[in-house]
């Protein structure tokens, strides 16, 4: 072999070479974990006896007929759908509107939130949202409104959640955003003026019409992050009251962890998997315009 062809074998294995750490990485902590649970939850492994033995689809019929799995999931998508809707509505709304010498300023403020750990954010929602002293309590008693039992009843515990939730990520919904706009040219905004469409109308004229991708993107980051939302309920309800803020999270903690069903437990994980599946795939197919097709 000649020094020439030497030197291009080896350039075509040194890229290779260089990615096998992250190769590594993913298979390990990756596609390991999914394997093993996968495995499991066709088991009746438990935390507590050291005997396994073959369940086929049992934990998965089991869930079927579980109505604490279904009062989660519906609990799920109902937590989707509420601080979603407040994610992408505040992240709209400070994204677009936002605008002036102030508006790197107020970007930080914005981003702090997100920079900060989700237990000091349920901190800081425990403190605002507690019976009786309150912040929030002290405010409306200044309007002579009665203070409201926020984390015990359990439509207000879900409504403030989900609030918490929405206030805690939509910074993330609002970056994209605004890293979006950055990248729609200058020149068709000055030719909008130009035409003399006011700011409205630029914005669902110009700006949505072209972010739509951008728009599919923050729906699909918003489905996964609030769906694997944990330590912030955790910390605030801990799944109550009478398991009304109870996600399929929070159903599979309890199921590995106080009933020491690792195999149940498996079982939930993999149709979170299915779901995520399932919600990655329609986003693919509107991404390249062939949805339901």
């Amino acid at each position: 072999m000649s020094l020439i062809n030497y030197k291009t074998e080896k350039f075509r294995i040194l890229p290779y070479i260089l990615l096998l750490p992250a190769l590594i990485f993913i298979l390990s902590f990756y596609v390991a974990p999914l394997i093993y649970h996968l495995i499991l939850s066709f088991t009746d492994r438990t935390l507590i006896k050291k005997e396994i033995n073959l369940m086929y689809l049992k934990n998965y019929l089991l869930l079927l007929k579980d109505r604490f799995f279904w009062k989660s999931l519906f609990n799920t998508f109902l937590f989707i759908t509420i601080s979603g809707t407040f994610q992408l509505a505040l992240a709209v709304l400070t994204a677009f509107f936002i605008r002036g010498k102030t508006a790197r300023i107020i970007s930080v403020i914005i981003l702090v939130p997100w920079a900060i750990s989700e237990i000091s954010v349920s901190i800081v929602w425990r403190l605002l949202l507690t019976d009786g002293t309150g912040g929030l309590n002290s405010l409306l008693s200044i309007f002579k409104i009665k203070p409201q039992l926020w984390l015990v009843k359990p439509a207000l515990a879900f409504l403030s959640i989900s609030l918490a939730q929405a206030w805690r990520l939509f910074p993330l919904i609002y970056l994209i955003l605004k890293t979006g706009i950055y990248t729609i040219p200058k020149d068709i905004i000055d030719i909008s003026r130009i035409e003399c469409l006011n700011r409205r109308s630029i914005i669902f004229k110009v700006y949505v019409p072209i972010m739509r991708k951008i728009f599919l993107l923050s729906v699909l980051i918003i489905l996964i992050r609030n769906f694997r939302a944990f330590t912030l309920i955790f910390s605030l309800t801990g799944g109550g009251p009478l398991r009304a803020t109870e996600l399929i999270t929070m159903f599979i903690y309890r199921e590995a962890f106080i009933y020491h069903n690792i195999a149940r437990a498996s079982a939930a994980s993999v149709v979170i998997l299915l779901i995520y599946s399932i919600a990655v795939y329609l986003y693919l197919k509107i991404k390249k315009g062939r949805a339901f097709a």
